[in-house]
């Protein structure tokens, strides 16, 4: 598992599930979503307000909204089994701090402060924590509206296909169209800037040691002429 020292806001949930129980009447629930978020959309966001409605729908008064972001091995595994490559895939850390970005910027969800292996085991442990008196409520994708974008269903492969031919423009357009949460956008420019920086590092280590391997050339080219010169002295 991976875990981040978020700094995003942090509310108290205890004190949220006694206020919603003293003042509503209704029985608190936590909405759960559970996914790899390679990266997050709007589609994801989209599925947990859609859950929240639903639920509250039933009676229950929604405390709180949560992303049980995967973990790396379930991820890769997932993207082996569609025929992609892993590497395609984004590092939990990455995962969580687009997560966690949205949570910035939504009132009603939390930060997630690690993965799990699901968004059952994500429901588990907020049920440890807070007890029988809440009820945990997992979504599942098939929850959500269908939601394209021109045509295509919107999914985290697009975003990353949007991502790789055009960098971060093609990312503030999607921004703009409202496929990709603002928030999402500046870890996302941060990541590619990274990747770029690394890449950029593998480049320079090959063309050293191509420079090298020239130097070697040259050297076995002088060491051919002084042969040829040393035989010439001797006839």
């Amino acid at each position: 598992r991976t875990c981040l020292a978020a700094s995003c806001r942090v509310v108290d949930l205890s004190a949220l599930v006694t206020a919603s129980t003293t003042m509503t009447g209704s029985k608190p629930a936590i909405v759960v979503l559970g996914g790899s978020f390679s990266p997050v959309h709007a589609g994801h966001l989209a599925a947990l307000e859609r859950g929240r409605q639903l639920v509250q729908r039933d009676g229950f008064c929604v405390v709180a909204g949560f992303f049980a972001v995967a973990h790396d091995g379930h991820v890769r595994s997932k993207f082996r089994q569609r025929g992609e490559s892993s590497e395609l895939a984004f590092d939990a850390a990455w995962r969580l701090r687009m997560c966690n970005a949205i949570a910035e910027s939504v009132e009603w969800l939390q930060p997630t402060p690690r993965t799990f292996g699901s968004a059952k085991e994500c429901g588990a442990a907020m049920a440890e924590e807070f007890g029988p008196n809440i009820t945990i409520i997992t979504v599942k994708g098939s929850d959500a509206p269908l939601l394209t974008f021109r045509g295509e269903p919107l999914s985290s492969t697009l975003v990353r296909r949007k991502m790789r031919m055009g960098g971060v423009p093609a990312l503030r357009r999607l921004v703009a169209d409202r496929v990709l949460p603002a928030p999402v956008l500046e870890v996302l420019a941060e990541l590619l800037e990274a990747s770029n920086e690394d890449e950029g590092c593998g480049e320079g280590e090959g063309e050293d040691d191509e420079e090298c391997e020239d130097e070697d050339e040259d050297e076995d080219e002088c060491e051919e002429e002084g042969e040829g010169e040393g035989e010439g002295e001797g006839e």
